[in-house]
């Protein structure tokens, strides 16, 4: 008997993920699993190093975007584009003139930032207002939309893309104080999927408010307590129902305003049902 036969065969490690502990076919795969998670720890300790916790990193569209200063009287604009030469906000109040409002970038964060101040001749931004910003990069400058606003339209005769200043006439009445997920679902969610633009019979896009009034009251009586409603963070290509996202902050316009979304969820929650959306990483 030769030497190597007395050496007993190694013990494979007992699963250390109860992912792994559950399904055996998974098992050969748990190395990767593990290095999945140890990423996701590292990237957790660093977002907690630089911003003090991860809900304060997940809501920084509170800070960048075009948001008006009462303080300071006026707007301010900020965008993350650490790889940007120039940056300037241009629109239909400074008449797209790219050396009007240029930004300034902090080199730590790679935030440009720049401000309007309110102007007793109108040239700032207002309700409606359309905008972009000029990124200058590699010597080049285009205009682009800026990756924190909340609307976006379309021109119909030049079908160009701008953002847009959304300010209500008033803010949106909720009814829904009393709604709770677990009241609605008693842990058990029967979930009804619909895109907005195509629930109605007709052979046109439908909107929030059509949905809202005409579609949910059949989910209710065919006994759904969810709905799940496809990507309708705004999107250019209207075929790709919804999942060539261009931005995540900003609910499609070509169903209606931001006030109509959430007329539908109001209603939808009056109704008893929750309402979920589909948040699409992978395409944009």
């Amino acid at each position: 008997m030769s030497a190597d036969a007395l050496v007993p065969a190694p013990v494979a490690a007992a699963p250390a993920l109860t992912l792994t502990q559950e399904d055996s076919w998974l098992y050969p795969f748990e190395p990767v699993l593990l290095a999945r998670q140890q990423r996701l720890a590292d990237r957790l300790a660093v977002i907690t190093k630089e911003y003090g916790s991860l809900s304060k990193y997940a809501t920084a569209h509170q800070r960048l975007g075009l948001h008006y200063d009462a303080k300071r009287r006026g707007y301010v604009v900020r965008e993350w584009a650490p790889g940007a030469e120039a940056v300037s906000l241009v629109g239909d109040f400074n008449f797209w003139n790219r050396q009007a409002d240029p930004l300034t970038k902090d080199e730590a964060t790679g935030v440009w930032e720049g401000f309007v101040a309110d102007d007793e001749n109108g040239r700032r931004p207002a309700a409606g207002s359309r905008y972009k910003l000029h990124v200058v990069a590699h010597g080049q400058g285009k205009d682009r939309l800026p990756a924190y606003l909340r609307r976006v339209v379309q021109d119909s005769e030049t079908n160009d893309f701008s953002a847009q200043l959304w300010v209500p006439e008033k803010p949106f009445t909720w009814t829904d104080q009393t709604f709770r997920v677990a009241n609605a679902t008693k842990g058990q969610p029967l979930i009804y999927e619909a895109h907005v633009g195509m629930a109605q019979e007709e052979g046109r896009v439908g909107t929030y408010r059509e949905f809202a009034d005409a579609i949910l009251p059949r989910i209710q009586a065919d006994g759904y307590n969810t709905i799940q409603l496809m990507a309708i963070l705004e999107h250019p290509y209207y075929g790709s129902f919804g999942y060539h996202v261009a931005n995540f902050f900003a609910p499609s316009s070509r169903f209606g305003t931001p006030e109509d979304l959430k007329y539908l969820v109001n209603e939808a929650h009056k109704r008893g049902i929750v309402v979920l959306l589909d948040l699409v990483h992978s395409h944009a």
